[in-house]
């Protein structure tokens, strides 16, 4: 389900939809990331979904994102329910619903990757930001920043990031991931939070057995 970043939709960008300057787009850039490194806890809602080539249709889920500066990150599904992810470090516990937990490597995995580029957007410093040319533009209320693979970049990785960030709040409202095989995993963001205080249990490793 959760496979290589950080949707089923097609993106959508019009000939409105310019550029912004250079200057405007560093000034936002640097705002974003000062922001983001005074973040201690980050919760929201989100909505995932995910298409893939062969799928019928996409599939969609549900849950809630609990996040604690600078390296810890769980998801809890309510769509499938019973099921979580939680990365601690480089360590990435996978839980399925009637499964024991399963433990994979953040940065080794491919698995990982879509979680690795999430803690980075939220670090405010996406990682492996070299391997993308960034293009930044403004639309309905939204910086739309676009993130395109260079063309000596792995081509593993993903082939284009949309964030999607709120004009005024500055918040992360969405993140869309073009994966190499040509599908798409999004997640949509509401009810955020920032800076309260997380229960640490939540982020507590599970029992491996």
């Amino acid at each position: 389900m959760l496979r290589t970043i950080l949707l089923a939709a097609v993106l959508v960008f019009t000939a409105e939809a310019a550029p912004l300057p250079q200057a405007r787009a560093n000034a936002l850039r640097e705002q974003f990331q000062s922001r983001q490194r005074e973040t201690k806890t980050w919760s929201a809602s989100f909505t995932q979904t995910v298409a893939m080539p062969g799928m019928r249709e996409p599939v969609v889920s549900t849950g809630t994102l609990a996040y604690r500066a600078p390296e810890q990150l769980r998801l809890d599904f309510s769509k499938p329910a019973d099921e979580f992810i939680l990365a601690l470090g480089d360590q990435l516990f996978v839980q399925k619903a009637g499964k024991k937990p399963a433990l994979k490597s953040l940065s080794g995995d491919n698995a990982g990757k879509p979680f690795q580029s999430l803690l980075g957007l939220l670090r405010g410093k996406p990682v492996e930001e070299e391997a993308y040319t960034p293009e930044v533009s403004r639309e309905d209320g939204r910086y739309i920043v676009l993130l395109t693979r260079k063309a000596d970049a792995p081509g593993k990785m993903p082939k284009r990031i949309t964030n999607s960030i709120d004009v005024e709040s500055l918040e992360v409202r969405e993140v869309i991931v073009e994966l190499p095989n040509g599908g798409t995993l999004s997640y949509r963001f509401d009810e955020i939070a920032r800076n309260r205080p997380l229960d640490a249990t939540r982020f507590a490793a599970p029992a491996m057995r």
